[in-house]
């Protein structure tokens, strides 16, 4: 989209609040095709995902999964002071994606499912 463009190459975008507010195929694309270059994404857009024929549940249309210029997680951004310990530890691994760095931790294993 025009509005992700206007990031540039180098444009980091982080989504804490709701998936809609940017629009899911846009997203994706700009991040398939490195128009923007990372996003941290703690927002999704479908809550009640229905099963694929493997059983598997996205709450996506798109596989940001599949994509390595992004950061997910299960939309746990929730008020700082209901949880400061883990704080650091999002702090640490946006540092890192601003630094293109890829030791996140805490990182989901997709073969394992967890």
């Amino acid at each position: 989209s025009k509005e992700l463009r206007l990031l540039g190459k180098n444009g980091l975008l982080v989504n804490l609040s709701r998936g809609a507010v940017i629009n899911e195929s846009d997203l994706y694309k700009s991040l398939k095709n490195k128009f923007i270059t990372r996003a941290a994404i703690d927002v999704w857009y479908n809550y009640q995902p229905e099963p694929d024929e493997q059983g598997r549940k996205f709450p996506a249309s798109y596989p940001f999964y599949e994509l390595e210029n992004v950061v997910l997680s299960p939309h746990r951004a929730a008020s700082p002071f209901n949880d400061l310990n883990r704080w650091d530890e999002v702090i640490e691994n946006i540092s890192r994606l601003a630094r293109k760095k890829s030791d996140f931790l805490n990182v989901v294993e997709l073969q394992r499912e967890y």
